[in-house]
């Protein structure tokens, strides 16, 4: 039964409870029929639910944007959304793309619009970006449904770039930090992207791997082969960095032993210079944030290889440590 035939009946019910005061048994037959109506019309609604993934990598439920990065322009890149129904009634779902760069793709799995989405069921899609011409772009899918909270709005961009025929790109993100920042003590992730030009296809015996970064650091990376055919290859590098010691550069206290020297050179002649104390606070303060790196330095670079039926690339990424 619908929810607008479940509205009439329930209406019709509660006028007839309402002037039958002389028919108390009816009134009362009246009243508990109409009771589970109501409970049944305020109980059931649909509701709205997304997760969102990227290619071989596991859905996301916290992601609330799709980020899709470069792609090739006229080849493109694209993610899987889930859209669930964790409601007790019908989804109906009206959809839009305010950008035509970015719909749903793949045919086979192209819903229809309206979608219309079961109680506690989920479609799988894909959102692509197809690129035709250089530069960053924004966009917006647009749901417009009955659950509560309607329209939902996931936000989307992406970066059209240009890699040459029959050949391949290793990069960052071009709207990314071209300069990645390590703490020691931690790891940091960031992505790297392999996109293929017209006429070669990365994903036939590729394979990636990362060296380099800080001293005592190790690089991974979360696959090393290239397992789906698609025109954009999404790769998450892990740096880990050890903690301080205290020291510089693999040197134990020797930073602090040459800070000490001056001191007691100082220390010892204060009485012709009694000025010099404060000169030794300051020397001691500066010596001990360089002994124990108080801020970003440089480091060697990560370098990242991508290697495409025999040919390779690699991608030098800058790095700072604090």
């Amino acid at each position: 039964m619908s929810a607008y035939n479940l509205g009439s009946l329930s209406y019709l019910l509660t006028r007839i409870a309402m002037r039958c005061s002389s028919l108390r048994l009816v009134c009362l037959l009246v009243v508990v029929f109409t009771a589970p109506v109501h409970a049944l019309m305020q109980g059931s609604a649909p509701g709205f639910s997304t997760c969102i993934a990227f290619v071989n990598q596991l859905c996301d439920q916290s992601l609330t944007s799709i980020d899709l990065g470069p792609a090739t322009v006229n080849i493109g890149a694209f993610a899987t959304l889930n859209i669930t129904n964790p409601g007790t009634a019908p989804l109906v779902i009206n959809y839009s793309f305010s950008s035509p760069d970015f719909a749903f793709g793949l045919a086979q799995t192209l819903p229809p619009n309206p979608l219309t989405i079961q109680p506690g069921t989920t479609v799988k899609t894909f959102v692509v970006f197809l690129p035709t011409a250089t530069g960053h772009s924004t966009a917006q899918f647009i749901s417009n449904d009955n659950a509560p909270g309607s329209p939902h709005i996931i936000p989307l961009s992406g970066t059209g770039v240009t890699v040459p025929p029959n050949d391949f790109a290793v990069m960052l993100d071009p709207v990314g930090p071209s300069t990645i920042t390590l703490t020691a003590g931690a790891t940091t992730k960031f992505p790297v992207y392999v996109l293929e030009g017209k006429g070669i296809n990365v994903s036939a015996g590729g394979a990636i791997q990362c060296s380099g970064g800080p001293p005592g650091s190790t690089c991974a990376l979360d696959q090393t082969v290239f397992p789906a055919f698609a025109g954009q290859e999404r790769f998450i590098v892990s740096v880990s960095v050890p903690a301080k010691t205290g020291s510089l550069r693999g040197f134990p206290l020797l930073w602090e032993g040459l800070a000490g020297l001056p001191a007691l050179v100082l220390m010892y002649r204060r009485r012709r210079y009694p000025g010099s104390v404060p000169l030794v606070v300051v020397l001691l303060l500066a010596c001990g944030m360089v002994s124990c790196g108080g801020s970003s330095s440089s480091s060697p670079p990560i370098t990242v290889t991508a290697g495409v039926n025999g040919a390779s690339h690699d991608l030098i990424v800058l790095v700072t440590l604090q």
